[in-house]
């Protein structure tokens, strides 16, 4: 079957053979006309399209579209700024797509696709279609929805006149997963060269389409924001990483000429560093200004507080600090004070800073005293090593610095310490009624080859307890319920020991009424974590997520919400849980345009009619009080800003 579009302007006729450009197996083909040349579409223009063929077929034509290409659109980046900066967007399978400027991810407008369920096709088509002259394609993506899944996945290809083809498992777009959080944002880059590699029969000479298709998972609809497509040369990008290590060079000599003494050392380590990016021999340059960045912090605390030791030395600071081992940080020397009361856990950081290369690092703590020999015991005090996540970019949301950031908690073993700084979190928790008074602990550190060394540190004890059941109401969405109960309950015990109140606020209230929803804690778990002192949770939300419009509410679902919320109430009444729950409301349903806010206005008071006339002593909870509701439907505002905003 071939298929022909005839084009007749008045002056004028071409007839043409239409090039499909996408071949995804939908009912519908997107079709462009190549013509090499323009021409000018008038009021009397009429488009033919023919289909020769052996066989009999019938096809639907839905929409034309008359474009202009641009040539270079990619290399000049589209970033829907202006017009001639948007490209050409086609969809089909109920997708769409429309620029937008409410979630604009850099500038001030971004395109905004929309699937309404696990199929549905969002295709670019460039107008630059050589690719095998760029190194890289590099697009940026968001994902605005908060969902029970946590994640929404749309799968990317390329179209090359001839098939689809998918990015491989080792791609830089692996398996062509857009994968994005829940209100997460991310730039996505595609190597060119590696992908030609893993897929040798893609024609990159003649790339027709980009599209952004099906979803690897059954899930509900998504949205993603879409901003600044472009396709990069290799020098390109090679002039991107020059001009970031240049900037390190830089600032390296800056620091080596204003902060450290010999600076001689590190002038000449700078100069090695120099030689190799002259020498363009990056393979461990990025590795090599990290090492110097975090040798020069250990060189700068050494030469301005400890000038006369070699082995190593302890700083201390508050518990929030975050601890870059490039950059200087607030510190303390010891002894450390802290208070508590009884019940409570107060932390610090002890920050052990090496000389040398050290070995086989231990840092443990003896039982804290006071002088009426009152204990507290070795056993409470927890001592964590902080791990350190390297983070490469940041896009969604603003990031101060990329890097290596402190952020992991590790278990408390014995490991060898490069020439940089490395905190640990040193955490006490005062017993129960424990006496007042002022209590002395110590820290010993130790490392082969080298004396201990050991600092003290002083906790005032308050002279009362903190009640197991705090009336500060905390609340974390948690997603995360492991099957193995025991293993459950450890997980509850990490969030109570920091006084937080694990609940998932999108526990989704089953039509069928067949199942819970998708509650944290479950029912069963409910008496345990009251016992650890739960104040909160929610065990709902009025959300229908199956249908069509979830903001819609009609009689089978409301009738199901309230029979949930009576079985509910009689377990949670018997258990003397009810107290602390709540269920949950409609999140951020104002954050649309007038006429869509109205409606689901009008169908969340409703819904909340049917559970307070049904059951009075109900509490629902919502985020924001933006919404224009009555008081007395809604009880619980998680997050109030200081205004009333008008949208």
């Amino acid at each position: 079957m071939v298929i022909y579009g005839m084009l007749r302007t008045g002056e004028c006729t071409v007839t043409q053979k239409l090039t499909v450009i996408n071949r995804s197996g939908q009912s519908l083909f997107d079709l462009e006309m190549a013509f090499g040349r323009s021409i000018e579409l008038k009021k009397d223009t009429v488009l033919t399209v023919g289909i020769k063929s052996s066989k009999a077929f019938k096809i639907s034509i839905y929409s034309l579209i008359p474009v202009n290409f641009n040539k270079k659109d990619l290399s000049q980046k589209i970033d829907f700024e202006s017009k001639k900066q948007s490209g050409v967007w086609v969809t089909c399978d109920k997708a769409n797509v429309s620029q937008s400027d409410d979630r604009a991810i850099s500038g001030k407008r971004s395109l905004k696709a929309f699937w309404p369920g696990a199929n549905g096709n969002v295709i670019f088509l460039p107008g630059e279609r050589d690719w095998s002259k760029y190194a890289e394609f590099r697009f940026k993506a968001a994902n605005p929805i908060p969902t029970v899944e946590g994640r929404r996945t749309r799968v990317a290809f390329l179209y090359d006149g001839i098939s689809v083809h998918r990015p491989k498992v080792n791609d830089t777009l692996p398996s062509g997963a857009i994968a994005l959080l829940e209100e997460s944002g991310k730039t996505f880059k595609l190597d060119l060269i590696n992908l030609k590699k893993n897929n040798p029969k893609i024609n990159l000479k003649d790339i027709r389409a980009f599209q952004i298709f099906w979803s690897p998972v059954v899930c509900d609809e998504a949205i993603f924001y879409i901003d600044d497509l472009q396709l990069l040369t290799a020098k390109e990008i090679k002039a991107e990483h020059n001009v970031a290590i240049k900037n390190d060079i830089k600032n390296l000599e800056e620091t080596a000429k204003k902060n450290v003494s010999s600076g001689e050392f590190y002038l000449k380590s700078i100069k090695a560093i120099h030689k190799k990016f002259d020498a363009g021999n990056y393979k461990s340059l990025k590795s090599d200004i990290i090492k110097l960045k975090e040798y020069m912090l250990v060189k700068l605390l050494k030469a301005q507080n400890f000038p006369g030791e070699n082995s190593f030395s302890l700083l201390a600071t508050h518990p929030t600090e975050k601890i870059f081992r490039d950059t200087i940080f607030k510190f303390k020397n010891f002894p450390y004070k802290i208070s508590a009361a009884g019940n409570e856990s107060e932390s610090f950081q002890l920050v052990v800073v090496p000389f040398k290369k050290l070995k086989n690092v231990t840092v443990s703590a003896d039982g804290l005293k006071n002088n009426k020999e009152d204990i507290i015991p070795s056993s409470a005090v927890a001592i964590n090593p902080i791990g350190y996540v390297e983070t490469k970019n940041a896009v969604y949301y603003p990031s101060s610095r990329t890097g290596f950031w402190p952020d992991i908690l590790l278990n408390n073993k014995s490991f060898d310490l490069s020439v940089r700084v490395q905190p640990y979190m040193i955490t006490v928790k005062v017993p129960e009624n424990q006496t007042a008074g002022e209590y002395n602990g110590t820290i010993t550190v130790k490392a082969e080859g080298f004396p201990d060394k050991t600092v003290t540190y002083t906790l005032k004890v308050y002279d009362f307890t903190l009640p197991k059941r705090g009336t500060l109401k905390t609340f974390f969405s948690a997603s995360y319920l492991p099957s193995d109960k025991k293993i459950r309950k450890d997980v509850y015990d990490k969030y109570f020991s920091f006084r937080i109140c694990a609940t998932n606020m999108y526990a989704r209230i089953s039509r069928k009424f067949k199942s819970a929803p998708k509650m944290i804690p479950p029912l069963e778990d409910i008496p345990y974590c009251l016992s650890k002192g739960m104040n909160f949770f929610t065990f709902g939300q009025l959300l229908d997520r199956p249908a069509k419009d979830m903001h819609v509410f009609d009689k089978a679902y409301i009738d199901a919400s309230l029979k949930w919320i009576g079985a509910t109430r009689r377990t949670l009444k018997a258990s003397k849980a009810w107290d602390y729950a709540v269920i949950n409301g409609f999140d951020e349903i104002m954050h649309v345009g007038k006429k869509k806010r109205t409606y689901r206005l009008a169908e969340a008071r409703k819904i909340c009619r049917a559970v307070k006339n049904a059951y009075p002593d109900v509490e629902i909870a919502n985020i924001g009080n933006l919404m224009d509701i009555s008081n007395s439907l809604m009880d619980w505002w998680y997050a109030s800003p200081i205004e009333r905003k008008e949208f």
